[in-house]
Formats: structure tokens, sequence, C-alpha cells
């Protein structure tokens, strides 16, 4: 059986002091509607209910 070591130094140190600055993302590219869309048609799904043998396999 094979195993693995995995050798993690140990050290301790100071830690630069945090900027001040703060990165802004860019204003957003996309444009917002001019106003509400338009209202879509309500459409009607019939599905049929069919009841029939099925043909026995061959």
């Amino acid at each position: 059986m094979q195993y693995r070591v995995a050798v993690v130094p140990l050290l301790m140190g100071d830690q630069a002091e945090p900027s001040q600055c703060r990165i802004v993302p860019p204003t957003p590219t996309a444009k917002t509607s001019p106003g509400p869309l338009p209202q879509m048609p309500d459409r009607l799904f019939v599905v049929p209910l069919l009841m029939a043998d099925q043909a026995e396999p061959s």
C-alpha cells in the first residue's frame, strides 16, 4: 500500500495592513426597460385523453 505524505511548513509573520482603497465595479452595461412589456395573450393547451389497447409484443 502506498501512502502520500504532505509537509506543510509552519511560518509565522506579520500580515500587511489592509488597503484603504475600495474596488468599485463599473456601472452595469444592461439597459433597463423603458416601461412595462406588453402582456402575452393567454394560451389554452388541450391534452387529449385517449385510451386504447396496446398490441401484444412479438
